[in-house]
């Protein structure tokens, strides 16, 4: 008899009622596939102890009891008082109920399903994605120094940052993200499921050292999250001097106007400020942080829209008559909305319009002009509704700093002729006497005024006030949790059990260490012979190929590696023995690979464009171990803003797919690519193919299928593990699948078993020469694959790939010759993607009808600058001897000929000179001086003049014809 356990009792099971349970946990059919025990649907008598503990859930009255549906409920399976499902978990999927009288009991039955708990990790992670994942506790302050000092980071911190792939060496801060371990996401994932995991071989498999960069597009940021909006509507009547009125929303600063007269705007009415950012009370504005330069025209957009009337207020205690020089003359004020910042002049918007004065007076444009006679009291000379949006950098107002904005009124002079008349008010008639300091006043009266202030939108995002970033922003998006958990499993060939003595813990082994742990079982006596048995061929069961590969993506270095040969880049091809099967079946993990490429200042990158990469999620590999060093090459730059940033950096470190660049021992690629974008000195063959997943396709190719039936017991199930080396007779099989052994019938269960591998040869699988592989020794290591590496090393080296229908003449090696094309080649490492004639020194008699006679001595280049530093130069082609480049000024720089003799120049024969211009809002222009021999190179922005950081690949050809 079988019974379900529960904690809160026994589940009757109904005597005959088929319990049909199933143990797996993989399908040689879909080496991809990985499984877990289970049941089929059980179904369970409605008798009173199982209505009790399933808590009556027939009746449609029932709110609440002891058994909750929506909560995993643990059982066990006990069969003949022998538990053959421990620590598994059973899930009530429907209730059958026939009422035909007021006897419920009777004509009720459950239908449940038993799992074990491997199974519902998965189910607790099915919906979720890696953005569920808090990874806050990772936020830290965000520049180049922060990146820099992260660069040694390991697994123990979490994250870390990588150089991304660069032309020239200068990187701006925004090209940096956090990339989160491999490690750290599977830790959390189990964490936050209830689960645990054990993995013995991680140091071995080199886990740890796996890396998630960042895949998205340009930084997610939403820069109206930092908006400020404020009103005021109560009238504010401001009191000036007789040429000046003001108003601040900031603070009370000093100001180059004099005299003066500021207040304060309190009491606004606030209508954004998610950040906190604007104080309504005291009108005070706390300037976020955020790295921005003006030289990039980033800033903080202050937008005013303002209500105001300007009034003249006499307190001469008489009428005041406008005055030149003793004759009635109108009085001219020129208001303007402004920005006063401590040390910076004031920047005034004279967006001011009124009816212009009379057409003979100049200088006074955009001026109200004053009636003759002022009476005693107060008189508006205009009333009128301003806008303006002014741009404010960071260096201008900084984040301590302030700023005060205002309306400045300034008297104007009125010019006729030449001469310029000075306007001013007197007592009594126009030629009386001035009235005493103080008894003319200039008033402003703000009756509604309305403020926003927002970053500029191309200001690099730190999603805080604080400067600091929020990696939660950085995790791939749309990914499952269980399609990355997965993913990895495919990688490594994982086989997971759950923990016998922890139901929540599962035990994670590759597959080959599965299987070589398991115990030797003897089940001879246990076939049926009598019965029916089917022996079938395992590669009649497969496809004639398999494909093991990462999953195919768009960009451009994979898109080209793809073109060129037809393959996804690392891939390995199985090729099984059967000729009588054709199908090709691929089997691709969650990632897409990652080629790596030689920057011109000697670091080894992967090939990821670090600012908005929007590609498939990758993996890496990351050398950098705790207390070892950084990698070292030539200096690169890490710009915050402007010039402000870490220079001179020369360690870096190590992250692609190999373990080394150079000679590498480890790779987490499935096999040798055909080429590479770089030139390895030796390569390997302890890939993800030769460690975890060789065996198994040798098992596929040479082996067999058992597929009978078995008298097991409940003995049996209980000490049966699904890794046993069962023993038929003379001949050794794995467990493949039991198939519906019935705990509640003694009957028969169909098995099959598969044929053990035994360490056999290495199947055979497309490299970059071929498909034929040497056979490795039993252990996969640097030593004993030193030897198999010289062989594929030598073949890497001398391969020239050529696509489909190509026809080329080449000597060299690594050449790529994409399909289609027509060419001669001679040199190496090169990508032809068009009909050419290439070499590295080409020498012939004539080129287009063209005497070698006249052929140029010639210098090209690309030219990079940032800062004050000298440009950065990338040689294209160089038979003049060598140019050396300095910065001499602000947009100035000088390349002196080393080995160009000035001699040779004449009136008639100078150096030619083509420099392109690769920013839309400036000048670039380069000359050739005799007297210095040398080439001048002058950047300016329009509307601004000479300006650095405008070369940027900048390619310049120098010639001079011989």
């Amino acid at each position: 008899m079988v019974k379900i356990q529960l904690s809160t009792g026994f589940l009757d099971v109904k005597e005959g009622t088929a319990f049909p349970l199933n143990f797996q946990v993989g399908d040689i059919r879909d080496v991809s596939q990985r499984k877990g025990n289970f049941s089929k649907t059980i179904t369970l008598t409605g008798s009173k102890n199982n209505n009790n503990l399933l808590n009556h859930y027939y009746d449609v009255n029932i709110v609440e009891g002891t058994f909750n549906i929506n909560a995993i409920t643990t059982c066990a399976v006990i069969q003949q008082g022998i538990p053959i499902m421990e620590d598994c978990t059973m899930q009530l999927t429907g209730v059958v109920k026939s009422q035909v009288t007021d006897g419920y009991e009777e004509q009720v039955t459950y239908e449940v399903l038993v799992k074990d708990s491997k199974a519902d990790f998965f189910t607790a992670i099915a919906n979720k994605e890696l953005t569920d994942i808090d990874f806050s506790d990772f936020n830290h302050i965000y520049n180049a120094l922060q990146v820099v000092n992260r660069f040694s980071n390991t697994v123990a911190n979490g994250f870390k940052y990588f150089l991304p792939a660069s032309t020239n060496g200068v990187y701006s801060i925004n090209e940096f993200k956090p990339a989160i371990f491999a490690k750290t996401y599977f830790d959390r994932i189990f964490e936050d499921a209830g689960f645990s995991y054990s993995w013995p071989t991680m140091s071995y498999d080199r886990f740890q050292q796996l890396l998630i960069p960042y895949n998205g597009g340009t930084d997610n940021f939403d820069y109206n999250d930092f908006l400020v909006k404020a009103e005021k509507t109560t009238p504010t009547t401001i009191n000036g001097a007789n040429n000046w009125a003001g108003f601040s929303n900031i603070a009370q600063v000093a100001t180059t106007q004099s005299p003066a007269t500021k207040i304060n705007l309190t009491g606004w009415t606030e209508l954004d400020d998610i950040q906190g950012q604007f104080n309504p009370v005291t009108g005070v504005y706390s300037t976020p942080f955020f790295n921005i330069s003006a030289a990039n025209a980033q800033s903080y957009d202050y937008s005013i829209t303002m209500t105001y009337t300007l009034n003249v207020v006499n307190t001469s205690g008489g009428t005041l008559y406008g005055s030149a020089s003793g004759s009635a003359a109108n009085v001219y004020y020129k208001p303007a909305i402004g920005v006063s910042i401590p040390g910076v002049p004031i920047i005034f918007s004279n967006l001011f319009t009124n009816t212009a004065p009379n057409a003979t007076l100049l200088g006074v444009t955009n001026a109200v002009q004053c009636p003759l006679t002022i009476p005693v009291g107060t008189t508006s000379i205009l009333t009128q509704t301003v806008q303006t949006t002014i741009p404010l950098s960071y260096t201008q107002i900084g984040q301590n700093s302030s700023a005060t904005l205002g309306i400045n009124v300034s008297q104007q002079y009125a010019t006729i002729g030449n001469a310029a008349s000075v306007r001013n008010w007197r007592k009594t008639s126009p030629s009386g006497l001035a009235p005493a300091s103080g008894q003319v006043q200039i008033q402003a009266v703000i009756s509604n005024i309305l403020i926003s202030i927002v970053p500029s939108s191309n200001i690099y995002a730190i999603n805080s006030a604080l400067g600091i970033i929020e990696v939660n922003d950085y995790v791939p998006k749309k990914i499952k949790q269980s399609d990355f958990i997965k993913g990895i499993f495919n990688m490594y060939n994982i086989y997971a059990q759950v923990d016998s003595t922890q139901p929540n813990k599962l035990l994670i082994q590759n597959r080959d260490d599965f299987y070589d742990s398991g115990a030797e079982v003897d089940w001879t006596a246990k076939l049926a012979k009598d019965q029916e048995q089917n022996l079938s061929f395992l590669p009649e069961l497969t496809a004639k190929k398999i494909i093991l590969t990462y999953a195919e993506d768009k960009d451009n270095p994979n898109t080209t590696y793809t073109n060129a040969t037809n393959n996804i880049y690392g891939q390995a091809e199985v090729i099984f023995d059967n000729e009588y099967v054709k199908d090709v079946d691929t089997k691709d993990v969650l990632f897409s690979p990652t080629p790596v490429i030689k920057t011109q200042f000697g670091a080894y990158v992967p090939m990821i464009a670090g600012a908005a990469p929007e590609t498939n999620i990758r993996i890496l590999y990351d050398k950098t171990t705790a207390g070892q060093p950084l990698a070292t090459c030539g200096q690169f730059y890490i710009y915050d803003y402007g010039s402000i940033g870490q220079i001179n950096l020369t360690s870096y470190p190590l992250v692609g797919h190999f373990d080394d660049p150079l000679t590498p021992t480890f790779d987490i690629n499935f096999a040798i690519c055909d080429y590479y974008y770089y030139q390895p000195t030796s390569l390997t063959d302890n890939n993800l193919y030769n460690r975890y997943w060789r065996r198994t396709m040798g098992q596929i190719n040479n082996g067999k299928m058992l597929t009978a039936l078995f008298n097991l017991k409940e003995p049996d199930i209980q000490a049966m593990k699904l890794n046993d080396k069962i023993r038929i007779d003379n001949s050794w099989w794995n467990i493949n699948k039991v198939i519906d052994y019935d705990a509640n019938a003694n009957k028969l269960t169909r098995v099959e078993l598969i044929s053990i591998d035994n360490e056999i040869n290495f199947t055979p699988f497309m490299g970059p020469s071929g498909p034929n592989v040497p056979n490795p020794p039993a252990g996969i290591g640097p030593i004993q694959m030193m030897a198999m590496s010289n062989i594929n090393t030598t073949r890497m080296v001398n391969s020239n790939v050529f696509g489909d229908q190509a026809t080329a003449t080449v000597q060299g090696r690594g050449n790529v010759i994409v399909g289609g094309t027509r060419s001669v080649v001679v040199g190496d490492d090169r990508i032809i993607s068009e009909t050419t004639l290439a070499g590295d020194h080409l020498v012939v008699n004539s080129l287009n009808g063209v005497p070698t006679g006249t052929v140029p001595l010639i210098y090209i280049a690309n030219l990079t600058q940032a800062g004050l530093t000298d440009p950065i130069v990338q040689v294209k082609n160089d038979s003049l001897g060598g140019v050396t480049w300095t910065r001499t000024g602000v947009g100035t720089y000088e390349g002196y000929l080393d080995g160009f003799e000035p001699s040779y120049i004449s009136s008639t024969n100078v150096p030619t000179i083509m420099i392109n211009n690769v920013n839309f809002d400036g000048v670039i222009s380069a000359q050739y001086s005799t007297s210095s021999n040398s080439v001048s190179v002058t950047t300016t922005q329009i509307g601004i003049g000479f300006v650095d950081g405008y070369l940027d690949g900048t390619t310049i050809e120098i010639k001079y014809y011989i």
